[in-house]
Order: structure tokens, then C-alpha cells, then sequence
């Protein structure tokens, strides 16, 4: 008798446990996260029956995840998402659709509005899982009525400005694990190079440039190949390159010849390379010279060459994040591993890997069309091989933008 007592007992505690873990409530917290109900077995969507809590909500497990990438097909940048590989993205006009096997279960739109108006928050949280993604998470009531869902505000930086897009799902379909997925995965894939054509729009700038820098300004020929390039294009633009022996960004800034003569408005624009030594020096350097560049009203742009300090760049551009800026040494470096070019194309066998003139001619071409908004056009060189640079080169020449994932599945939206 006794051990028939004991036996119920123990049934009535295991049926209690079941019924408690299918309420879905879940009393821990982690990651500075909500308490939600995520308890496995059958779930019943909250869009489907009347409950007072989403930690009464029980939700569907997820057996695995997969990258979902999302954005404008203007940008090279683009949002990349960690979703349910069971979830599936269908357009409907400027939006997607989420479906599973449950039939719709959300929406993934640019923008933040949509049909907020008919829901409420219960919960908000805010992260930011890298420096280019920030991630509002928002369980959502339905104002006079039954249901609970969940609602994320994705916003990143491309390289067109500031992107912001919403993903809301049945509160069912994302458990405490799916939720933390979703949230921390979140971060931008680079799909191709930014040709960064027009971005120096001051008027100065079409009319004269100066290239500051060291050696390798001068074994790359990027002025002389800069000044044909514009005559052969027919602009007007006077180019003016210094090449000084293990110059850094202090051997210009501590120059008052120079300084003044951009204070002068002696030069349109100004190219300055040189991030070499003391992270905070060369930092301070740059603002000096661009004080000076301020005072004249024309831009700064920093164009490291290829051996500069990568650590050093990162300083100087975290410091001054809005700054212009063109990655000269980033472009033959990816000329080198993205096109398969060798590297004895760009790099001189010497001490220092001094640049080509092929670089030179790189970064000539990034300079003229961030000028001028547009891609030189192609012709005889009186200054380098021609013939042989646009062989080696091949479609960069006429079209800038490198790719690197040609086959990526993107779910795009008109960013508006």
C-alpha cells in the first residue's frame, strides 16, 4: 500500500513538472535578457489562443539557423542576420514575408513603422553586437486583444549612410536561444568594394590637388599618372605631389611652409599618406593639418599608401570618424587576393615593397573618380603601359567595385 502511495506521488510531480514546462515559464535571466517562455514540447502560437502573459506563451523549438542577408542594392554593405533555416523570406511589394510550416509568421521590412500602431510594448531591450549594428528588441501586445510577438530594429552603417530595418515574428517562433540568435548574430557583410565615386564634392577640389606623402609617392608616379589622367580626360585639375624620404604625417603638419600654403588656398584639396610611428602623434598631426585645411575650406582626405600602419589608420579614423577618407593601400591589397593579381605587379623587390607605378596608377584612379564622379575613361599613356596596365587590370579599369561574394542570396529593399 505504501508503495503504491508513493508511486502516485511520484506521477503527480512529474505531471505537475510537464504541465509547468509547457507553460513555457521560465524564471531565468541571462545576458541581461527577459524571462520567456521557451519550454519545448507542442506549442500553441499566441496568435491562435488568449493568453494574459508572453511567459505563458509556449514556443516552437529551432533545430538550426542560417545566414540571412538583407539590404539596398546601392550599398556594398549589407545587414546579415542569423535566422531559423526553416523561416522563409517571400516579397510582397517593399517588403518579405516570413513563412515556416506554420504558415505566415511575420514580416522583415526596411523602416520602423509598419503596423506599430496596432501593438504595444511589453519589454524593451536594447545591444549592440558590433561597432557597425545596433539591435532594439521589443515583445509587442496586440492593443485590444489576445497575442504577443516580437519586434526588431536592426540599424547599420553602409557605406551610403545609415540603414534601419524591422523584422516581427509570432511570438511562438522565437525561443530565449532563437531571441539571443538573432540579436548578438547580427552584424554587415561587406559583399563588394565601395568605388567611393563622387565623394569629394567641394568645387576646390577639380581644380588642384596635393599628394603629401614619402618614397612611395615617387616610385609609384601616382602624381605625374594623376596629372595625365586629367588632361587626357579633359579636366583642368593641376596636381601637385611631394615625395619626401621616410615622411610621416608629422614631417608635413610641423612644415609652416605648408601649412600656410594650404592656409592660402594655394591647393583645392588635399591627400595627405604617412601613418607611421606614434599612434597619438600622427593622430594630432592630422589634426593639425586639418585645421589647416578647415581654415581654407577645403577637404582632408587620408590616402594611406601600401605599408602604412593599419593600427595607426584605425586611430586616426576613430578619432575623426566623418572624415573622407580613401583606402589606397586597402585596394591593392585586395587587387592582390580578390582578382589574383601578383603581387610583384604592385610591390618593388626592395627593402620596403616600395609601390609600382600599376599602384600608382590605382591610386590615381581612386582619386580622379572620387572627384569627379565618374570612371576615367581609357587611353594612351605618355607616363606608364597603358596596354599592359588595362590587360593586367582588366574589368576594374572600366568598372571599380570588387566583388567578393558573386553568388550570395540578398533579399533587397528600396531604402527610401
Amino acid at each position: 500500500m505504501k508503495r503504491t502511495v508513493v508511486i502516485l506521488l511520484l506521477l503527480c510531480t512529474l505531471l505537475v513538472s510537464c504541465v509547468h514546462q509547457n507553460n513555457g515559464i521560465d524564471h531565468s535571466v541571462s545576458n541581461g535578457g527577459e524571462r520567456d517562455g521557451s519550454g519545448g514540447g507542442t506549442a500553441t502560437s499566441p496568435e491562435e489562443g488568449s493568453v494574459d502573459s508572453y511567459l505563458d506563451v509556449v514556443c516552437y523549438p529551432v533545430k538550426d539557423y542560417g545566414t540571412f542577408l538583407v539590404g539596398s542594392q546601392d550599398d556594398t554593405d549589407v545587414l546579415s542576420l542569423q535566422l531559423p533555416s526553416s523561416w522563409v523570406l517571400t516579397q510582397k511589394d517593399s517588403s518579405y514575408v516570413i513563412s515556416s510550416e506554420r504558415g505566415e509568421i511575420g514580416m522583415i521590412f526596411p523602416g520602423v513603422v509598419e503596423d506599430a500602431a496596432s501593438w504595444e510594448p511589453a519589454r524593451t531591450e536594447k545591444y549592440k553586437p558590433t561597432m557597425t549594428v545596433s539591435v532594439n528588441k521589443i515583445i509587442e501586445k496586440r492593443i485590444g486583444g489576445s497575442g504577443f510577438r516580437h519586434r526588431f530594429v536592426f540599424t547599420y552603417r553602409s557605406n551610403n549612410g545609415e540603414r534601419t530595418v524591422t523584422l516581427t515574428s509570432n511570438y511562438a517562433e522565437a525561443d530565449s536561444n532563437t531571441q539571443r540568435t538573432i540579436w548578438l548574430g547580427a552584424d554587415t557583410k561587406q559583399l563588394r568594394t565601395d568605388p567611393k565615386i563622387g565623394i569629394i564634392s567641394a568645387p576646390s577640389a577639380k581644380k588642384s590637388v596635393l599628394i603629401l606623402g614619402n618614397s612611395f609617392i615617387r616610385t609609384s608616379n601616382i602624381g605625374n599618372i594623376l596629372q595625365e589622367m586629367c588632361n587626357k580626360n579633359g579636366k583642368t585639375c593641376t596636381v601637385t605631389a611631394y615625395s619626401r624620404g621616410y615622411a610621416n604625417i608629422g614631417t608635413y603638419s610641423s612644415d609652416t611652409s605648408i601649412i600656410n600654403s594650404i592656409k592660402a588656398k594655394n591647393y583645392g584639396a588635399v591627400f595627405i599618406c604617412g601613418c607611421y610611428s606614434s599612434t597619438g602623434d600622427q593622430a594630432n598631426n592630422y589634426g593639425t593639418l586639418r585645421e589647416a585645411c578647415n581654415t581654407a575650406g577645403i577637404p582632408l582626405i587620408l590616402f594611406p599608401a601600401h605599408n602604412e600602419s593599419p593600427e595607426i589608420i584605425n586611430e586616426i579614423r576613430k578619432k575623426y570618424p566623418d572624415d573622407l577618407f580613401l583606402n589606397w593601400r586597402e585596394e591593392i591589397n585586395t587587387l592582390i587576393s580578390k582578382k589574383g593579381i601578383g603581387v610583384s605587379s604592385f610591390c618593388i623587390n626592395d627593402e620596403h615593397n616600395h609601390s609600382t607605378p600599376l599602384a600608382g596608377y590605382v591610386g590615381a584612379h581612386m582619386i580622379y573618380r572620387a572627384i569627379f564622379g565618374a570612371v576615367p575613361k581609357k587611353y594612351t599613356s605618355d607616363v606608364f603601359d597603358s596596354a599592359s596596365y588595362y590587360a593586367t587590370l582588366g574589368d576594374y579599369v572600366t568598372k571599380p567595385a570588387i566583388v567578393f561574394d558573386g553568388k550570395a542570396t540578398v533579399y533587397y529593399f528600396d531604402f527610401k
